[in-house]
């Protein structure tokens, strides 16, 4: 969102951390984990899409220390 949506209809897309049994999904952000709410964001596995701030620092934190994922 922000300057690169100025009509604030684009989702946030998370980098997927978990998964349910039953298909639900939970966000490397997200300090516990539960399902996202897939009417206000979304999630992906390709880092590059990625457009939520809080996991781009931990995304940006786990290269620096080394980490893969």
């Amino acid at each position: 969102m922000g300057k690169n949506d100025p009509y604030r209809d684009r989702k946030i897309y998370h980098k997927a951390h978990m998964w349910g049994p039953n298909g639900q999904v939970s966000a490397l952000c997200f300090p516990n984990p539960r399902p996202i709410n897939l009417n206000r964001a979304s999630w992906t596995i390709t880092d590059k899409t990625v457009t939520c701030p809080k996991c781009l620092k931990i995304m940006e934190r786990e290269i620096a220390q080394g980490a893969t994922a």
